[in-house]
């Protein structure tokens, strides 16, 4: 009689399912309970943000139910290698951008990590036959600030100040001082300044604190309101009657109340961190550095002194790189302006090939200066659009004032921005 072959490790592995199966009532209670055990701590043993253990929590979620769809009914504790294969594909085939592809893969990693399956992610390189798609764009090729996008700050503020007076106060310090959102609500304005220097603690980003050194009148004016708004006390400028988290979510609303999003019914086209790119741009600006975002031919500047401003307003903002300035400045080179001017151009063909008689748009016109050497500033108009004309092989848009019905022509030269 033939010796039965007794596989220990297929019965093993039935065994640990059946213990799973008691345990948890699904693969999502399952996956829960993992999150629970280990998302409070990153790989380094530091502790994680609460913004870095919610949104990788929504992306394991997302992760496993992505790949069900795709009909791999993959159970939390049984990840593997193929499985990470598959969804890199999606990445590719979904057309994600390379920032958001390396954020999914280091939440996977650290997951591997959790279920005792560290190394198991190989080199991105495995994964991707084109590396460059992995490649983070970093360089800005549209100004954000409020400023150059028209937006007239001191008309928003005033009209946020009588409803909302706290998120107002919040507002004015990521202005004054490049503060991000979490950081202007939990902000002590007398406690948190000594000697003329604003000492940011609670909220900063990854716990990384950072000074910054008060440089202009602006900069005490709106210091001074914050401290007056407080009082002498260790009072943050969140409502004291909401929770940290109720007075984020009220920022987020009050923000897109009064249009301070980038597309939309009302949208200004701009963000609250729109704020702290032109809080940045300012400094730049300040230290000698010209923004190209801003027109003009670039202008020489040795390495190391632009080295040195990129390193001082990265610190300011509370980054160590000072190549991050990168995302509100771009490096002052010809290669650097063509890169945006053939950004701008495929982002206004493809916004013109959208437009339909009778939409309203808004357009956004760039500053010029005309044959008699005047300066005719950049502007916004919000009209209906009626449709494109070529006059004398130059081209204009035909737009209709819907109040009084009067059309006039803008030339396409001019427009820098179409949102609608």
């Amino acid at each position: 009689m033939q010796k039965q072959h007794v596989d220990f490790v297929k019965i093993a592995k039935q065994s640990a399912i059946r213990e799973r199966q008691k345990t948890f009532k699904g693969w999502k209670d399952e996956l829960q309970s993992i999150i629970d055990q280990h998302n409070k701590t990153r790989i380094n043993g530091k502790v994680a943000s609460g913004k870095t253990q919610h949104e990788r929590a929504m992306y394991l979620f997302k992760f496993f139910n992505d790949l069900r769809e795709l009909g791999y009914m993959v159970e939390p504790h049984n990840l593997r290698e193929k499985h990470i294969r598959v969804i890199c594909k999606k990445y590719v085939d979904d057309q994600l951008s390379g920032g958001t592809i390396q954020n999914y893969i280091t939440y996977l990693r650290a997951y591997c990590f959790w279920i005792g399956k560290t190394g198991m992610i190989r080199d991105l390189s495995e994964y991707f036959e084109n590396p460059e798609i992995l490649t983070r764009t970093y360089m800005a090729t549209r100004d954000k600030s409020w400023e150059g996008n028209n937006v007239n700050k001191d008309e928003v503020f005033h009209s946020i100040s009588t409803n909302y007076p706290y998120v107002w106060m919040q507002l004015l310090m990521c202005d004054a001082f490049g503060l991000r959102r979490k950081e202007s609500i939990m902000i002590r304005p007398w406690l948190d300044e000594k000697d003329g220097v604003l000492h940011i603690v609670l909220g900063a980003k990854g716990g990384r604190t950072r000074s910054i050194k008060i440089e202009n009148e602006y900069q005490q004016v709106i210091l001074e309101k914050a401290i007056a708004f407080v009082g002498k006390t260790s009072t943050h400028l969140g409502d004291p009657s909401l929770t940290l988290e109720q007075n984020i979510r009220r920022f987020a609303n009050v923000m897109v109340k009064y249009g301070i999003k980038k597309e939309g019914k009302g949208a200004l086209g701009v963000t609250a961190h729109g704020l702290r790119s032109e809080f940045a741009m300012r400094a730049m600006e300040d230290r000698g550095l010209k923004n190209i975002l801003k027109g003009g031919i670039p202008e020489k500047m040795p390495r190391e002194q632009e080295e040195r401003i990129r390193r001082e307003v990265s610190e300011m903002l509370g980054h160590w790189r000072p190549q991050v300035t990168n995302a509100y400045a771009p490096p002052n080179t010809v290669k650097a302006l063509n890169k945006i001017r053939e950004v701008r151009a495929a982002e206004l063909s493809k916004a013109f090939q959208s437009l339909t008689p009778g939409q309203h748009c808004k357009f956004f016109v760039e500053e010029r200066i005309t044959e008699e050497g005047e300066m005719i500033p950049a502007y916004t108009i919000e009209r209906e659009y009626v449709q494109t004309i070529n006059q004398n092989d130059k081209y204009f848009v035909q737009l209709k004032h819907e109040e009084d019905g009067q059309e006039h022509l803008l030339s396409v030269d001019r427009i820098v921005r179409i949102v609608g």
